[in-house]
């Protein structure tokens, strides 16, 4: 008996003409024979990935198999390049779903905002003012598997070779005819007079400002020589973004490991297909379960197949989703970057709203209700 009621509520939902609404809207697949309208889709999730890395390139000197000479174990023995991750960037955009694509039909009196992408943003009566909200603004979204979409290395410090520097100025013309014996005794020479200039033994009277001076230019000089035997050091960064959309694992209560990119500090970034022993840098997705209790309900309501059926062939006001929060940890097996708590769609569920007569404002990102008036 309470099926048979609940059957003839949804039979006398739908009885009423399509003229009575302002919109109606139907699934994709039930669109064909319908000409006035717009298709749109319902957003999923992309987890977008900011990676920064700061590679060094270190060039031996060319006496660093003597730097022994000035009591250094630090030299550049072997020319090297080596790489260590600064920081790691977590956002979202919202990009359309191929399954959950819909037909939207509305009259004259109604105005239907969509996005370039496809998702709806709103669903305005006219002489209905919209409120203007930041929510829905998104980039353009990117490819579904999570690849690298851009490298742009750009130049933060490169310290010049000393011994061409000072070439240039002068200051070691004696270079490179010099042995590494000579330039040892150049080096204490240099250092003896700036304790000349600190003790005020030199010939003359300067100014505070010009014994700076003198003595840091004998320090430029020092460090260019000692040069010779440590090597120079280049420091760039890089910047590489990496795009995924997970979906949503069958047991929702499990956490979900998504690759996202390797990562060594001899090889620095490469793509998850390189074949390479480089550690994997994962997302680790733990649903929050914020929306569990609406869903069930919404799952309860939509469960009985007639119905289901009855809404797919005769439409309803619009579809709409439920989204999911969940925490996001970008980790490898040995350390976390950094972690962000954020909404996906594909985590939650679809829900329909059987009226076609108010005013709608969507969360583009989401696909969520903002506002609901009449």
């Amino acid at each position: 008996m309470k099926k048979n009621v609940f059957l003839l509520i949804v039979s006398m939902l739908f009885a009423g003409s399509l003229f009575a609404q302002s919109y109606r809207t139907y699934t994709a697949s039930n669109a064909k024979s319908l000409q006035n309208g717009i298709f749109y889709s319902l957003p999923e999730t992309e987890l977008v990935v900011t990676v920064k890395v700061e590679k060094t390139t270190r060039v031996k000197g060319i006496y660093s198999d003597k730097a022994y000479l000035l009591g250094l174990d630090n030299s550049a023995v072997n020319n090297s390049v080596s790489y260590k991750i600064k920081d790691i960037q977590l956002g979202t955009k919202a990009v359309a779903s191929s399954s959950n694509r819909y037909f939207l039909t509305y009259n004259g009196k109604t105005s239907v905002d969509v996005s370039e992408n496809g998702i709806l943003r709103s669903i305005t009566l006219v002489g209905e003012k919209l409120e203007k909200t930041n929510a829905g603004k998104h980039q353009q979204c990117l490819p579904q598997s999570a690849t690298v979409s851009n490298q742009t290395p750009s130049l933060l410090n490169v310290r010049p070779t000393f011994e061409t520097d000072l070439i240039s100025q002068g200051l070691m013309t004696s270079y490179p005819f010099m042995s590494a014996e000579k330039v040892v005794a150049e080096i204490k020479a240099l250092r003896q007079k700036q304790v000349d200039i600190l003790s005020g033994s030199m010939e003359g009277t300067y100014l505070n400002t010009t014994v700076d001076y003198m003595y840091n230019q004998l320090d430029e000089m020092i460090k260019g020589y000692i040069t010779l035997f440590t090597g120079v050091a280049t420091t760039e960064e890089e910047e590489y973004t990496f795009s995924v959309v997970p979906q949503k694992p069958i047991i929702v209560e499990e956490d979900l490991l998504v690759p996202i990119f390797k990562f060594s500090k001899e090889n620095g970034v490469s793509e998850l297909n390189e074949r390479n022993e480089d550690a994997k840098i994962v997302a680790r997705i733990h649903s929050l379960n914020t929306a569990a209790s609406t869903i069930d309900a919404v799952l309860a309501q939509t469960s009985d197949r007639d119905f289901k059926a009855k809404i797919e062939k005769n439409g309803v006001g619009i579809y709409y989703t439920i989204p999911e929060q969940v925490k996001v940890t970008i980790e490898s097996s040995s350390e976390v970057f950094t972690n962000k708590v954020v909404k996906l769609a594909q985590y939650g569920t679809t829900a329909v709203l059987t009226d076609g007569t108010a005013n709608i404002q969507f969360d583009e990102a989401t696909g969520a209700i903002l506002k609901l008036w009449k």
